[in-house]
């Protein structure tokens, strides 16, 4: 036996609502660098075809990011820059065997998505730092190229990153006008490299060329910086609540779980966000 699906404060089955759905969030992690959620969607709902979006999502990220030095005993900092990172992601999701679901109220579907990357380095000091003027001045910009050698295509200078997701989500209608889901998403593509930068690449001994020359196990090897893309795979996990008022108005808040690149395994995000939105 099962529950009469919810007719999700609709007056019949074929009705449609359809509208856009506004999100901000910000980090929970205190100790963590800036980081901001954003995201717009359009939200289209029927107790009949059940729930689909499309939505554009933007996730900020600034921290301090300290360079070592390289191919030294010593361990200090050559330098200091800020690192900004934005990540614009387009997407869908969208419900999966809906008929099989919806008489237990549940609603599981796919989710997917297409995501671009913009990496910035500035000076760590703005470029006026006292009066008026600081207020607004801005830090001043570093070129990558000055900090690491460029490895792209010479017709695209600049590193190009890009990558995609895709995952599932569950949602519950069986407590309208409250609907709690979960998502997940696994996270793919050409990203940054920071390790290049930070760490370094071992770059390979150069071939003797002459009598009495070193053999390569005998040169040092050395480190060189790059600022080049990698494949990087990190992950998204969230839950949520949705308060429905009538079939018309929503709210909600949700928890995320979120990290771009599981080599940086300290370096996972949890965003709280809010929700609010309209359908017609």
């Amino acid at each position: 036996m099962h529950a009469n699906p919810s007719q999700r404060g609709m007056q019949t089955a074929s009705d449609f609502r359809i509208g856009p759905v506004m999100q901000a969030g910000f980090a929970l992690n205190g100790s963590a660098p800036d980081r901001q959620f954003y995201q717009l969607e359009l939200r289209g709902e029927s107790p009949d075809h059940g729930f689909s979006r499309i939505f554009l999502r933007g996730i900020t990220l600034f921290e301090m990011l300290d360079l070592p030095s390289l191919n030294t005993e010593n361990e200090s900092i050559e330098r200091t820059v800020r690192f900004h990172h934005q990540l614009i992601t387009l997407g869908l999701e969208s419900p999966l065997f809906y008929e099989l679901t919806s008489p237990w109220n549940l609603e599981w579907g796919w989710a997917g998505g297409f995501t671009l990357a913009r990496v910035q380095f500035k000076e760590p000091q703005k470029s006026q730092s006292s009066g008026i003027g600081s207020l607004i001045a801005d830090f001043p910009e570093i070129q990558p190229s000055s900090l690491g050698q460029p490895k792209a295509n010479p017709a695209q200078p600049d590193a190009q990153f890009a990558g995609g997701e895709v995952g599932s989500y569950l949602r519950y209608y069986g407590l309208y006008p409250l609907v709690p889901y979960v998502s997940g998403r696994l996270i793919l593509g050409s990203f940054f490299d920071v390790a290049a930068l930070v760490e370094g690449v071992e770059q390979s001994p150069a071939t003797p060329t002459g009598p009495g020359s070193a053999t390569p196990a005998d040169q040092p090897r050395t480190r060189q910086r790059f600022y080049q893309s990698a494949f990087e795979t990190g992950a998204m996990f969230s839950a949520g609540l949705e308060t429905y008022l009538g079939s018309r108005g929503v709210l909600g808040a949700e928890y995320a779980l979120w990290n771009w690149n599981w080599s940086r395994a300290n370096d996972w995000t949890h965003f709280l966000s809010f929700k609010a939105g309209f359908l017609f």
